[in-house]
């Protein structure tokens, strides 16, 4: 019997290179796993500056998760941790958000210090939360 699976490599590597490094994907070793890829909204209500949406995700640990905002139409921005988003386009705020997962919830906030709106402010969240346990 030969070693049987699935292997990507990267551009110009031969499937014969034993270097894992090599490898976009290889069925011969454990790759991340998603539990949920989601796109859900975080609405700022007029005369409001900050929204805190928790999301459930009841895994009993804390997940690995990626979080990115459509802060702009088609301009979105990986969120990590803590971070500070200046936009450079309308409306040109600079946003305070912040996410973190503890063992049931996925929570993501946003606010936009001295800053409140007249109108509703909708941007679209994509999360991913990763379903392999980190030990």
């Amino acid at each position: 019997m030969g070693d049987y699976g699935l292997k990507i490599t990267r551009t110009g590597v031969a499937t014969t290179s034993t270097d894992p490094r090599d490898y976009v994907l290889w069925s011969k070793y454990k790759s991340l796993k998603s539990q949920a890829r989601v796109t859900t909204t975080l609405v700022l209500i007029a005369g409001t500056s900050s929204i805190t949406k928790t999301i459930p995700h009841d895994l009993g640990y804390s997940p690995l998760f990626f979080v990115a905002a459509e802060m702009n139409s088609n301009k979105w921005y990986n969120l990590h941790a803590i971070q500070t988003i200046p936009i450079d386009s309308s409306p040109g705020f600079a946003y305070a958000i912040s996410s973190y997962t503890n063992s049931t919830n996925l929570v993501i906030s946003m606010s936009c210090p001295g800053k409140t709106f007249a109108t509703n402010q909708t941007y679209n969240i994509t999360y991913f939360i990763i379903i392999d346990e980190i030990v």
